[in-house]
């Protein structure tokens, strides 16, 4: 091998070991958390109503409330009187926050639907997911609060004093949140 090609090469590997260094120094840093939280009713159908597709159901509290079921509201028929009908929400939000991180604000939303299969009682689940990376434009260390601005709206929201790591967050960080909202609706047979 010709000795400016062996310069060349070495050059080359000395250049590769050199860019990789400087990526390894610019690691993005990330910190974060969850808050979730989570509610669960039952209550007894107490009517259905067929050629309106409405159901009053009784919580227990004696409380009335008549519903109308619509056409996603699969097996409607099944639904007796006496069933239990089985209500839970679930909220979630989960908080990256990035440094070091390029990118423009986004946004992006996602919605699962889950039916109960034919001839079983009603049962569904609905799951909407919304997606954002936002611009740290402000923030306040002393107020706890920080000025977040996405590809829609700019908000201003005060951080828990829980929240560990806010104390690294710096103007030009990204934020990257998860908004996942649940739903779930089971009907049993008394």
């Amino acid at each position: 091998m010709r000795p400016a090609r062996i310069a060349a090469l070495a050059a080359t590997a000395v250049l590769c070991f050199a860019v990789m260094a400087a990526a390894e120094e610019k690691k993005p840093e990330a910190w974060g958390g969850v808050v979730a939280g989570k509610a669960t009713m039952t209550v007894v159908v107490e009517k259905v109503d067929p050629a309106t597709r409405a159901v009053t159901v009784k919580n227990e509290k004696g409380e009335t409330e008549t519903v109308v079921c619509g056409p996603m509201v699969r097996n409607f028929d099944q639904i007796k009187v006496g069933d239990k009908v089985t209500v839970q929400y679930q909220e979630a939000v989960s908080i990256v926050a990035l440094s070091g991180v390029e990118g423009t604000p986004m946004r992006s939303e996602g919605t699962d639907v889950a039916t109960a299969p034919l001839g079983q009682k009603p049962a569904g689940t609905i799951v909407k997911t919304t997606e954002v990376l936002a611009d740290v434009t402000a923030l306040d260390l002393k107020e706890r609060t920080v000025t977040l601005k996405g590809p829609l709206q700019e908000v201003t929201v005060k951080v828990d004093p829980e929240v560990k790591g806010f104390e690294k967050l710096k103007v030009g960080d990204k934020v990257h949140l998860r908004f996942t909202r649940a739903l779930a609706i089971e009907v049993t047979a008394q």
